[in-house]
């Protein structure tokens, strides 16, 4: 029989996900998002890819790949 405090796989799978989203809040640059919208809205496309590239944030990196 399981010990009163043992959670179940549903429960693990739940908190595993939440800290994965934290670690993803966490590491968000909002204002290198909006810089890089700054510079394509200029048409300044080389600088909003220089931006990127030192970015931790997930969405900087996607919004200029490729």
């Amino acid at each position: 029989m399981a010990p009163a405090n043992h959670f179940s796989y549903r429960t693990r799978r739940s908190v595993r996900a939440n800290l994965f989203y934290f670690s993803l809040v966490l590491q968000r640059d909002k204002q290198a998002v909006r810089s890089i919208f700054e510079y394509v809205e200029r048409k300044d496309l080389e600088s909003a890819a220089e931006i990127s590239k030192d970015s931790k944030d997930f969405l900087a990196r996607t919004l200029t790949y490729g």
